[in-house]
């Protein structure tokens, strides 16, 4: 029962905060991009996971990719019986990615995506 709280107040208060962080400063600093989240929030009950107001800045468009809100919410019992990953609900509200042709074959996103890629350790791809 102690673990269960432990899981319900780490799940509820801590969780939420640190995604958020690890999501504006860390993937921020990957992807050498400015990254914006509204809120996120954790249902530990249903296994959810809802993200508002996401936004990867572009300096001369804006933003290069958002959305309003990414709700995921995992099929937890289908999950543990089947051992399988299922999902109850996968839903993104108004996505908008913004990619700018400046050459041939070379896109504005093309930079982000290569540094990205190249931070992730070989043994990780």
């Amino acid at each position: 029962m102690v673990l269960y709280l432990i899981y319900l107040s780490f799940s509820w208060f801590y969780l939420p905060g640190k995604l958020k962080q690890v999501t504006e400063v860390n993937v921020s600093e990957m992807i050498g991009r400015d990254v914006t989240v509204e809120n996120i929030r954790f249902n530990p009950f249903e296994i959810s996971l809802d993200v508002e107001a996401l936004s990867v800045s572009d300096p001369k468009e804006g933003s290069l990719i958002a959305w309003d809100n990414l709700l995921v919410n995992l099929g937890f019992w289908r999950s543990v019986f089947s051992w399988e990953i299922t999902f109850n609900e996968i839903t993104l509200d108004n996505p908008r990615i913004n990619i700018v042709k400046l050459e041939e074959r070379h896109f504005q996103s093309n930079n982000t995506w290569w540094r990205t890629l190249s931070s992730i350790p070989n043994g990780s791809r």
